[in-house]
């Protein structure tokens, strides 16, 4: 009899011992799958992430292109506008040297 209650405290000891390892191995599972979740939440935001820095870099080449481009349509137009400025400042000299030359005609015609 004595024999019959030590080996069935035995088998609840192990019976607890079971149920406490079940216990445990879902409290484990349940965590395992709820980092799982995070994990995929996390590499979902990393991928929208890396995709708006690709987008972000697209736009950003963009710009820097169209910025490249109107740095060279703006240095052309500077020569040209140089070049004009030259011409001008000729044509203003030669016009000035002709003034001179006429007034100094007219006062040796007047003398």
């Amino acid at each position: 009899e004595r024999f019959c209650n030590d080996v069935g405290e035995q088998v609840a000891s192990l019976n607890k011992q079971r149920q406490q390892q079940k216990d445990s191995h879902r409290g484990e599972r349940e965590t395992y799958s709820g980092l799982q979740k995070e994990l995929q939440t996390i590499a979902a935001q990393l991928e929208q992430t890396d995709s708006r820095v690709t987008e972000a870099m697209g736009r950003l080449n963009d710009a820097h292109s169209r910025a490249e481009g109107l740095e060279g349509r703006l240095g052309e137009q500077e020569r040209r506008s140089g070049r004009a400025l030259e011409g001008l400042s000729a044509d203003v000299s030669d016009r000035i040297l002709e003034a001179r030359r006429a007034v100094s005609a007219q006062v040796a015609e007047v003398r």
